[in-house]
């Protein structure tokens, strides 16, 4: 008597050496994640003697995700570049806007504000 495929875990693959009763296998975490403790990567191919039907055990295996170190410090740098160019670029804008406002403070103000006859002083 022989098991059917395993059932698929999340994250997690599994390379079934023999499908035959009694056989255990064992998954295996994808890169990138880890075994939660107090859960089993194996499984056992058993019968069901009253269908007489051969079956995989259900594994309680969870792969959680794995965060290194080196994962932290690339997010940490690419959250402090993000900041400095937006805080280079938001400083950019605000001088440009002030020079603008200086170079209006220094032009010098006429009696003519439009181009109305009444503003020329000719009625």
């Amino acid at each position: 008597t022989t098991c059917p495929p395993p059932i698929s875990v999340d994250y997690a693959d599994i390379q079934v050496k023999s499908y035959e009763e009694n056989s255990r296998e064992r998954y295996v975490c994808n890169l990138g994640f880890k075994r939660k403790a107090g859960t089993s990567s194996l499984t056992q191919c058993v019968l069901n003697k009253t269908t007489n039907t051969a079956h995989w055990t259900t594994p309680n295996l969870k792969c959680i995700i794995v965060i290194s170190t080196s994962v932290i410090a690339v997010l940490c740098g690419m959250c402090a570049v993000s900041f400095l160019a937006w805080y280079l670029k938001s400083r950019c804008t605000s001088r440009s806007r002030g020079l603008e406002m200086d170079a209006a403070e220094a032009m010098p103000m006429t009696a003519r504000t439009g181009g109305r006859e009444e503003d020329m002083g000719t009625y």
